[in-house]
């Protein structure tokens, strides 16, 4: 069995560690309220202890090295970009 689980990204022009169940699969990424989320398929079995690192970067800023694209958000005429950081 698997589940949807939501997870809260970074402030724009940071990135951060988050902790998630083996396999997660990431979905989707939209602005909900003030802050950019991501959306996982995981198995709720599962213990979240596989670290991943992901970023937001505002347009026209450096992407980080290795970085996958997961998405765009729009903000009242802001626009971030999701990337989960790969070491």
């Amino acid at each position: 069995m698997k589940t949807v689980w939501k997870y809260r990204l970074p402030e724009p022009g940071h990135s951060s560690y988050i902790p998630m169940p083996p396999g997660a699969t990431i979905v989707h990424v939209a602005l909900q309220g003030a802050w950019v989320y991501m959306w996982a398929i995981a198995d709720p079995t599962k213990i979240a202890d596989q670290v991943r690192r992901f970023a937001v970067v505002p347009t026209g800023q450096e992407v980080p090295e290795s970085a996958t694209y997961l998405g765009t958000v729009h903000d009242q005429g802001f626009v971030w970009h999701a990337f989960e950081i790969t070491e």
